[in-house]
């Protein structure tokens, strides 16, 4: 009766155990999910913040001159396809009691914002440009600058939901935590006081066995990273599109400094070259954010060299340059003519701009207008003679 008696507490013991850690297990593996899904819901804010930025700037190259507007206004279209169907998704993965505000005024921005690109689309139809162009820069931009508001937000409110979910499960996490070890302490304990038939003295099985190692249970809590955001601030598409429109008054190259040190401004660039194509090699025309020195002693490149301004010369399309801990990164874009590739803008960028979406299509749209001015340049073929001129 007794061996019967101490299997039984065994067996107790150990079923209880089993249940409090499944339970335990089960409920915390739902809260987590929970969890992951708020995460998944700012990550897509994020994104839809970022589409934002993109409409601004193509919308600007609608006016661009020199530009093709079907590339612009197809992805405007597709942007705001996009961003209609995320603002319905998010209606049911937003459970903040604070975000019903915000979610009803993003939603009144983006009827906005296509209401406002469908009149904008109607006046370039009719070849109105500056109606277009004022449009674009009243009520299109107010109705991004209130989207872009309340996705913001609504990114406040689900990260504060995020951070009390945490403290609550780190709570009962402790909580499983101290109740797993109180059954352990209390089934040995209970396992120790009944003695099984045959058994030898407490104090002698005391000093002839050697004591049993502890153990404790140990609850793994995944804790996602919340905290301030490591991305870079949003470009300022109102200074972008300053830009823009001072690149097309350039009525002498001695502009282009001032206006290639208010780029790196918009862009975060510590360092911007306008590069000119000449016969079979590209040569450094204007720069910012280096040396005097530097400028007269670069050489050409050319062709087919194995770097991401020739490549971006050959292919007409951005090239990229990943940063590092140790180095800035860089985006190459080309000058495109009419009929063929004039040149190629590069800049060095600081805190990884070169991965962001609305960095890249602003440095393309800069690019695009200043194809409209340096076309107009002479030949680039003179770069070489005056380098000469400098050596000497």
């Amino acid at each position: 009766m007794r061996v019967l008696h101490e299997r039984a507490l065994r067996l107790t013991m150990v079923g209880l155990l089993l249940i409090v850690g499944v339970a335990g297990g089960a409920f915390t593996r739902a809260l987590l999910r929970g969890d992951d899904g708020r995460q998944d819901t700012i990550a897509r804010l994020y994104r839809m913040e970022v589409a934002a930025a993109e409409i601004g700037a193509a919308q600007v190259a609608y006016v661009a001159p020199g530009q093709h507007d079907e590339p612009w206004l197809q992805r405007v279209g597709e942007l705001v396809q996009r961003l209609e169907g995320d603002a319905l998704g998010l209606q049911a993965a937003i459970q903040s009691p604070d975000a019903a505000i915000p979610l009803q005024e993003m939603a009144a921005s983006l009827r906005n914002l296509a209401q406002a690109d469908s009149r904008i689309r109607d006046h370039l139809m009719n070849g109105e440009e500056l109606s277009a162009a004022d449009l674009i820069f009243t009520d299109a931009r107010t109705a991004l600058a209130s989207f872009t508001s309340s996705i913001r937000r609504l990114e406040e409110t689900e990260r504060a939901v995020v951070i009390v979910s945490r403290k609550y499960l780190t709570g009962l996490g402790w909580t499983l935590l101290g109740a797993v070890s109180l059954l352990g302490v209390v089934g040995l304990v209970v396992t120790m006081q009944a003695p099984s038939a045959g058994a030898v003295h407490p104090r002698t099985a005391l000093a002839s066995s050697p004591e049993p190692e502890p153990t404790v249970g140990h609850l793994n809590l995944r804790k996602p990273l919340i905290g301030p955001s490591s991305t870079p601030e949003a470009v300022d598409l109102q200074a972008a599109a300053d830009v823009c429109t001072a690149i097309s008054r350039i009525m002498s190259n001695d502009a282009l400094p001032d206006l290639l040190a208010r780029t790196a401004v918009v862009l975060d660039a510590t360092g911007i070259i306008v590069w000119m194509g000449a016969g079979e090699e590209l040569f450094a025309a204007a720069s910012h954010g280096y040396d005097p020195g530097v400028l007269a002693r670069l050489g050409p490149i050319g062709r087919h060299a194995d770097n991401a301004t020739a490549a971006a010369w050959r292919s007409g399309e951005l090239n990229t340059v990943p940063g590092s801990p140790a180095s800035n990164g860089a985006l190459v874009a080309p000058i495109l003519g009419v009929d063929r590739c004039i040149g190629a803008l590069s800049t060095e960028l600081r805190h990884g701009r070169e991965s962001d979406p609305a960095t890249r299509a602003v440095t393309t749209v800069i690019a695009a207008q200043l194809a409209s001015v340096i076309s107009a340049w002479p030949a680039a073929s003179a770069a070489p003679l005056a380098r000469e001129e400098a050596a000497s």
